[in-house]
Formats: structure tokens, C-alpha cells, sequence
């Protein structure tokens, strides 16, 4: 249990440092699954 805590939380880091770059935030695409995909781990 506590491992599929920490990768939920290790993907959480990982999107939300996707989102403070330039690149992604160009590609609205991206962001929009990215942000959307934040909520939702977010929600847990």
C-alpha cells in the first residue's frame, strides 16, 4: 500500500514540475492532460 502511495506521489512531483516548463505549457495539449491528470491525484 505504501508503495503505490509513493509512486502516486512521485508522479504528482513529476507533473507538476512538467508544468512549470516553458515547453509544455506551449504545447496546450499537454498541459491539458497534464493538469487534468494533476486533479485527479490530487483528489486522493
Amino acid at each position: 500500500m505504501l508503495e503505490k502511495l509513493q509512486k502516486v506521489e512521485d508522479r504528482f512531483r513529476e507533473i507538476e514540475s512538467q508544468l512549470g516548463d516553458p515547453a509544455i505549457i506551449a504545447e496546450v495539449e499537454r498541459f491539458t492532460k497534464l493538469t487534468r491528470e494533476l486533479a485527479t491525484l490530487n483528489q486522493l
